[in-house]
C-alpha cells in the first residue's frame, strides 16, 4: 500500500484537478455568503440545490466597473478551479462575475449609479432641507396601491388625531409605479408637480415593496434626473428598509417606507402639539391656581368692604341701639319698680297723716273761717269756730280764754 503525507496527497489531488478540468470555466450558482477581508479580497460561497463551492475574488482582479454581488444573487462566475493547500479545500479563483437575468438589473443599477454619482447627483451638499412644517404635499404614487392609505393613516395615527385631520393638505398625483415604457409618465408628473412651488413645499415619490424587477422603474435615469431638478424639495419612499433605488440616492431625503415618510412629515407637528398640550396643561393649572387665589382675595376684600360699608355700619349701630334700648328699658323698669315701692311707702305714710285718719284717732281740727287754728292766741273772744272731729262738725263761739 502506497503511503502519502498530507502535503503529498494534496499535491496529487491538485494536479489531478488541474489535468482533469479546463483551465477556465463558468460556474452557475446563487451567492450563499460573502465576506470582505481587510486586505481587499472577497470570499464567496456559491450554492445550487445539491452542493456548495467556495470562491475567492482577489482585489488585484477587481476592476472599477466590477460587480460585487450580495447574498441571494444568481450569478455566473468565470475563473479556474484550484486547491487551497493550507485549507485542504478546492475553490474557484474568480476572474469575472457575469449577471444572470436578475443580475442584469444590478448591472444597469451600477452603471446609472456611477454615472449620476460622477455628475454630483448624490452629493449631500446639494440636498435641500425638508420643511419642518409642510403645508401642502404632492404625493406621487399609484392611486390603486396601498401607499396612499398607509401614508394618510400613519400620519393621522402618528399625530393621534386620526385621518383626515392632518396639519397639511395632500394632493395625489397618479403615476404608474412599475412596468415597461412608463418612465415618461412618471417624469412628466415629477416635472409638473416640481414646478408648483406656490402650491407645494414637499414632493413625495412613493410605492410599497416589491421584487427587484418591480422596483426597477425607480432606477431609471430619466426619472432620477427629473427628481434632481424638481424645484420642490423631494422625498423618496420606495419599497422597504432593505430596498435602495437610484431615486432614493437622488432625492433630498430618503426614507424606508411610505409610512416612514408620513412620520417624517408629521414629526415636527407632533412635537409641537405635545409641546402645546404640555404648556396648555401647565398654563391651565397656573390659571386655576391664580383664579383660586384671586377668588380668595376677592372674598376677603368683599368681606372687608362689607364690614367697612354704611350698610354694615348701620346694622352695627342698629344692633348697638337695640342693645342700649334694652338696657335703658331694663334700667327704667328697675327704677320704676324702686320708685313704685317708695311711693307706696310714702303713700302709706301720707295716708296715715291725712286729716281724716287723725280725726279717727280722737283729734279735732279747729277752723276760724277758712283758717286752721293751731293755738289759742290765734282767736279772740266772740270768734265763731268750726270744730271737725270724728263723727261730724260742731259750731262754737269763744266766750273766754284761759292760760
Amino acid at each position: 500500500m502506497q503511503q502519502f503525507t498530507i502535503s503529498e496527497l494534496t499535491k496529487l489531488i491538485k494536479g489531478a484537478l488541474t489535468q482533469a478540468l479546463p483551465a477556465k470555466m463558468m460556474v452557475l450558482g446563487e451567492v450563499a455568503g460573502i465576506s470582505h477581508s481587510s486586505s481587499g479580497h472577497y470570499y464567496l460561497s456559491l450554492k445550487d440545490a445539491g452542493a456548495l463551492v467556495k470562491a475567492v475574488y482577489f482585489k488585484y482582479v477587481i476592476r472599477q466597473d466590477s460587480f460585487i454581488p450580495k447574498v441571494g444573487d444568481k450569478v455566473r462566475i468565470i475563473g479556474k478551479l484550484t486547491l487551497y493547500d493550507a485549507g485542504g479545500e478546492y475553490q474557484v479563483l474568480v476572474e469575472r462575475i457575469i449577471y444572470d437575468d436578475t443580475g442584469d438589473f444590478y448591472r444597469k443599477f451600477e452603471e446609472t449609479k456611477r454615472k449620476l454619482e460622477a455628475l454630483g447627483y448624490f452629493d449631500a451638499a446639494t440636498k435641500r432641507a425638508i420643511p419642518q412644517y409642510p403645508h401642502k404635499i404632492a404625493l406621487l404614487t399609484s392611486p390603486k396601491g396601498a401607499a396612499i392609505g398607509d401614508f394618510l393613516k400613519t400620519a393621522g395615527d402618528f399625530l393621534g388625531t386620526g385621518t383626515p385631520k392632518l396639519p397639511f393638505n395632500v394632493d395625489v398625483w397618479a403615476i404608474p409605479v412599475q412596468g415597461k415604457d412608463v418612465a415618461a409618465l412618471v417624469v412628466q408628473a415629477i416635472e409638473r408637480a416640481g414646478r408648483c412651488t406656490a402650491d407645494y413645499n414637499v414632493l413625495v415619490l412613493t410605492r410599497g415593496g416589491g421584487s427587484l424587477e418591480d422596483l426597477s422603474l425607480f432606477n431609471d435615469e430619466s426619472i432620477a434626473r427629473a427628481l434632481k431638478h424638481s424645484q420642490v424639495p423631494t422625498i423618496s419612499a420606495i419599497g422597504h428598509e432593505q430596498d435602495w433605488t437610484i431615486c432614493d440616492m437622488v432625492a433630498d431625503r430618503r426614507v424606508a417606507t411610505p409610512t416612514a415618510s408620513a412620520e417624517l412629515l408629521t414629526g415636527s407637528y407632533k412635537t409641537a402639539f405635545q409641546f402645546v398640550d404640555a404648556y396648555y396643561g401647565l398654563i391651565s393649572s397656573k390659571l386655576n391656581n391664580m383664579l383660586t387665589s384671586w377668588t380668595l382675595r376677592l372674598d376677603n376684600l368683599t368681606t372687608r368692604l362689607t364690614a367697612a360699608g354704611p350698610r354694615h355700619k348701620l346694622q352695627l349701630d342698629m344692633m348697638r341701639l337695640k342693645s342700649l334700648t334694652g338696657r335703658l328699658e331694663s334700667a327704667v323698669n328697675i327704677l320704676l319698680t324702686a320708685c313704685s315701692g317708695k311711693l307706696d311707702v310714702l303713700t302709706g305714710r301720707l295716708n296715715s297723716l291725712a286729716p281724716d285718719r287723725v280725726l279717727e284717732r280722737g283729734f279735732a281740727m279747729v277752723m276760724c273761717g277758712e283758717r286752721f287754728i293751731t293755738g289759742a292766741d290765734e282767736v279772740s273772744i266772740g270768734d265763731e269756730l268750726t270744730i271737725r272731729m270724728r263723727g261730724g262738725e260742731l259750731s262754737a263761739n269763744i266766750t273766754g280764754k284761759g292760760a
